[in-house]
Protein backbone atom coordinates (compact mmCIF):
# COMPACT_ATOMS: atom_id res chain seq x y z
CA UNK A 1 0.00 0.00 0.00
CA UNK A 2 2.94 2.58 0.96
CA UNK A 3 4.23 1.44 -2.53
CA UNK A 4 0.91 2.59 -4.30
CA UNK A 5 0.75 5.66 -2.10
CA UNK A 6 4.08 6.64 -3.20
CA UNK A 7 3.57 6.00 -6.90
CA UNK A 8 0.58 7.59 -6.61
CA UNK A 9 1.91 11.06 -5.45
CA UNK A 10 5.12 10.62 -7.99
CA UNK A 11 2.12 10.69 -10.58
CA UNK A 12 0.28 13.32 -9.08
CA UNK A 13 3.51 15.44 -9.05
CA UNK A 14 4.60 14.88 -12.58
CA UNK A 15 0.79 16.31 -13.70
CA UNK A 16 1.14 18.75 -11.62
CA UNK A 17 4.66 19.72 -13.07
CA UNK A 18 3.81 18.92 -16.90
CA UNK A 19 -0.20 21.01 -16.61
CA UNK A 20 2.59 23.74 -14.86
CA UNK A 21 4.64 23.99 -18.29
CA UNK A 22 1.66 23.59 -20.57
CA UNK A 23 0.30 27.10 -18.42
CA UNK A 24 3.59 28.61 -18.48
CA UNK A 25 4.28 27.96 -22.31
CA UNK A 26 0.81 29.39 -22.81
CA UNK A 27 1.07 32.72 -21.68
CA UNK A 28 4.77 32.90 -23.23
CA UNK A 29 3.11 32.53 -26.30
CA UNK A 30 -0.23 34.30 -25.96
CA UNK A 31 2.47 37.27 -25.03
CA UNK A 32 3.91 36.56 -28.39
CA UNK A 33 0.96 36.57 -30.61
CA UNK A 34 -0.17 39.50 -28.98
CA UNK A 35 2.87 41.85 -28.49
CA UNK A 36 5.47 40.08 -30.39
CA UNK A 37 7.73 40.03 -27.37
CA UNK A 38 10.13 37.23 -26.48
CA UNK A 39 10.51 36.53 -23.14
CA UNK A 40 13.41 34.83 -21.06
CA UNK A 41 14.52 32.94 -24.77
CA UNK A 42 16.52 30.25 -23.70
CA UNK A 43 13.45 29.32 -20.71
CA UNK A 44 11.01 29.82 -23.43
CA UNK A 45 12.80 27.86 -25.99
CA UNK A 46 12.67 25.08 -24.03
CA UNK A 47 8.79 25.25 -22.61
CA UNK A 48 7.18 26.02 -25.71
CA UNK A 49 9.78 23.04 -27.53
CA UNK A 50 8.26 20.54 -25.44
CA UNK A 51 4.63 21.52 -25.04
CA UNK A 52 3.83 22.76 -28.46
CA UNK A 53 1.54 20.16 -28.93
CA UNK A 54 -0.61 20.92 -26.13
CA UNK A 55 -0.59 24.47 -26.44
CA UNK A 56 -1.53 24.41 -29.99
CA UNK A 57 -4.38 21.79 -28.48
CA UNK A 58 -5.29 24.50 -25.93
CA UNK A 59 -5.53 27.51 -28.57
CA UNK A 60 -7.08 25.26 -31.24
CA UNK A 61 -10.02 24.66 -29.03
CA UNK A 62 -10.44 27.67 -27.41
CA UNK A 63 -10.12 28.84 -31.31
CA UNK A 64 -7.56 31.59 -30.70
CA UNK A 65 -6.10 32.09 -34.01
CA UNK A 66 -2.09 31.52 -33.73
CA UNK A 67 -2.15 32.22 -38.05
CA UNK A 68 -0.32 35.39 -39.38
CA UNK A 69 -0.02 35.68 -43.80
CA UNK A 70 -0.48 31.85 -43.40
CA UNK A 71 2.60 31.08 -41.19
CA UNK A 72 2.01 30.04 -37.70
CA UNK A 73 2.87 32.81 -35.15
CA UNK A 74 4.22 29.22 -32.63
CA UNK A 75 6.46 28.63 -35.26
CA UNK A 76 7.74 31.64 -36.05
CA UNK A 77 7.92 31.84 -32.61
CA UNK A 78 10.33 28.66 -31.91
CA UNK A 79 12.37 29.86 -35.43
CA UNK A 80 13.15 33.43 -34.12
CA UNK A 81 14.25 32.42 -30.66
CA UNK A 82 16.75 29.74 -32.37
CA UNK A 83 17.96 32.66 -34.28
CA UNK A 84 18.44 34.69 -31.33
CA UNK A 85 19.93 32.20 -29.47
CA UNK A 86 23.03 30.97 -32.09
CA UNK A 87 23.63 34.06 -33.54
CA UNK A 88 26.98 35.01 -31.48
CA UNK A 89 28.14 31.45 -32.24
CA UNK A 90 26.70 31.41 -35.93
CA UNK A 91 28.79 33.96 -35.96
CA UNK A 92 32.33 32.96 -35.38
CA UNK A 93 32.43 29.80 -37.42
CA UNK A 94 34.68 30.65 -40.56
CA UNK A 95 33.02 31.43 -43.86
CA UNK A 96 34.51 28.07 -45.30
CA UNK A 97 33.07 26.03 -42.72
CA UNK A 98 29.53 27.24 -43.31
CA UNK A 99 26.84 25.67 -45.51
CA UNK A 100 23.34 27.66 -47.08
CA UNK A 101 20.75 25.45 -47.97
CA UNK A 102 17.83 26.69 -50.60
CA UNK A 103 14.38 25.10 -50.77
CA UNK A 104 13.86 23.97 -54.52
CA UNK A 105 10.76 26.11 -54.72
CA UNK A 106 12.77 28.93 -54.63
CA UNK A 107 13.34 27.83 -58.53
CA UNK A 108 11.86 29.26 -61.65
CA UNK A 109 8.94 27.28 -63.40
CA UNK A 110 10.80 26.77 -66.45
CA UNK A 111 14.53 26.36 -64.13
CA UNK A 112 16.90 24.34 -66.37
CA UNK A 113 18.62 22.98 -63.72
CA UNK A 114 19.11 19.10 -63.33
CA UNK A 115 19.23 17.13 -59.73
CA UNK A 116 22.29 14.97 -59.04
CA UNK A 117 23.73 13.72 -55.93
CA UNK A 118 25.23 16.99 -54.76
CA UNK A 119 21.33 18.46 -55.04
CA UNK A 120 20.25 21.22 -58.18
CA UNK A 121 22.89 22.23 -59.37
CA UNK A 122 21.96 25.90 -60.13
CA UNK A 123 23.67 26.83 -63.54
CA UNK A 124 22.84 30.76 -64.04
CA UNK A 125 20.19 30.88 -66.06
CA UNK A 126 19.30 34.26 -64.23
CA UNK A 127 15.30 33.51 -64.24
CA UNK A 128 15.47 33.75 -60.37
CA UNK A 129 17.78 34.82 -57.47
CA UNK A 130 19.60 31.58 -56.65
CA UNK A 131 22.28 32.49 -59.34
CA UNK A 132 23.04 35.56 -57.60
CA UNK A 133 23.04 33.84 -54.27
CA UNK A 134 25.41 31.31 -55.19
CA UNK A 135 28.01 33.74 -56.62
CA UNK A 136 28.13 35.62 -53.58
CA UNK A 137 27.82 32.15 -51.66
CA UNK A 138 30.56 30.70 -53.18
CA UNK A 139 32.91 34.09 -53.34
CA UNK A 140 32.20 34.55 -49.24
CA UNK A 141 33.73 30.78 -49.27
CA UNK A 142 30.68 29.09 -48.23
CA UNK A 143 29.06 25.72 -49.17
CA UNK A 144 25.71 25.70 -51.43
CA UNK A 145 22.92 23.84 -51.78
CA UNK A 146 19.71 23.53 -53.17
CA UNK A 147 17.48 21.16 -51.49
CA UNK A 148 15.28 18.16 -53.97
CA UNK A 149 13.93 17.16 -50.09
CA UNK A 150 14.52 17.42 -46.10
CA UNK A 151 16.77 14.01 -46.15
CA UNK A 152 18.93 15.54 -48.68
CA UNK A 153 20.08 18.19 -46.18
CA UNK A 154 21.11 15.43 -43.70
CA UNK A 155 22.90 13.60 -46.28
CA UNK A 156 25.12 17.13 -47.15
CA UNK A 157 25.72 17.78 -43.08
CA UNK A 158 27.02 13.86 -42.92
CA UNK A 159 29.00 14.22 -46.09
CA UNK A 160 30.30 17.94 -45.73
CA UNK A 161 30.49 18.72 -42.24
CA UNK A 162 29.62 22.05 -41.78
CA UNK A 163 30.10 23.27 -39.05
CA UNK A 164 27.59 26.74 -39.11
CA UNK A 165 24.16 26.63 -41.57
CA UNK A 166 21.92 29.06 -43.11
CA UNK A 167 18.62 27.39 -44.01
CA UNK A 168 16.19 29.04 -46.49
CA UNK A 169 12.67 28.13 -45.79
CA UNK A 170 8.76 28.41 -44.59
CA UNK A 171 8.35 28.38 -40.78
CA UNK A 172 7.28 24.75 -39.92
CA UNK A 173 10.77 23.72 -41.92
CA UNK A 174 12.54 26.57 -40.52
CA UNK A 175 11.74 25.05 -36.84
CA UNK A 176 12.07 21.77 -37.35
CA UNK A 177 14.86 22.05 -39.94
CA UNK A 178 16.95 24.24 -36.21
CA UNK A 179 15.68 21.73 -33.83
CA UNK A 180 17.52 19.11 -35.94
CA UNK A 181 21.09 20.89 -36.40
CA UNK A 182 20.82 22.31 -32.94
CA UNK A 183 20.49 18.18 -31.72
CA UNK A 184 24.17 17.88 -33.43
CA UNK A 185 25.24 21.41 -31.96
CA UNK A 186 25.21 23.35 -35.35
CA UNK A 187 24.64 25.90 -35.16
CA UNK A 188 22.05 28.18 -37.33
CA UNK A 189 20.20 30.37 -38.87
CA UNK A 190 16.78 30.34 -40.55
CA UNK A 191 15.73 33.22 -42.65
CA UNK A 192 11.94 32.83 -43.39
CA UNK A 193 10.39 32.72 -47.43
CA UNK A 194 7.77 35.61 -47.85
CA UNK A 195 5.79 33.19 -50.07
CA UNK A 196 4.86 29.35 -50.06
CA UNK A 197 4.18 27.17 -52.50
CA UNK A 198 6.19 24.27 -54.74
CA UNK A 199 8.13 26.96 -57.37
CA UNK A 200 8.36 30.59 -57.48
CA UNK A 201 8.32 31.43 -54.14
CA UNK A 202 9.84 34.80 -52.89
CA UNK A 203 12.20 35.39 -50.27
CA UNK A 204 13.72 38.64 -48.30
CA UNK A 205 17.48 38.27 -50.06
CA UNK A 206 18.54 41.03 -48.38
CA UNK A 207 18.07 39.10 -45.71
CA UNK A 208 19.89 36.14 -46.67
CA UNK A 209 22.49 38.56 -47.85
CA UNK A 210 22.81 40.00 -44.04
CA UNK A 211 22.62 36.42 -42.60
CA UNK A 212 25.53 35.06 -44.84
CA UNK A 213 27.93 38.12 -43.72
CA UNK A 214 27.42 37.97 -40.17
CA UNK A 215 30.41 37.83 -38.25
CA UNK A 216 32.63 39.95 -41.06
Amino acid sequence: MEILFLLGLITLALLIGLATLVIVGLVLVLIFIKTSRIIVPRVTLLVVSMMEIPIKHILWTFKINTKHEGQDRIDLMLAKIRNQVYTKHFSEIPMSQRAIFLPQCIRHAECPAKLTGEGIICIGCGRCEAAKIKKEAEELGCMFFIVPGSSFVKRMIAKHKPKAIIGLGCYNEIKEGTAMTSALGIPTQGVPLLTDGCVGTTADWDELRKTMRLGT
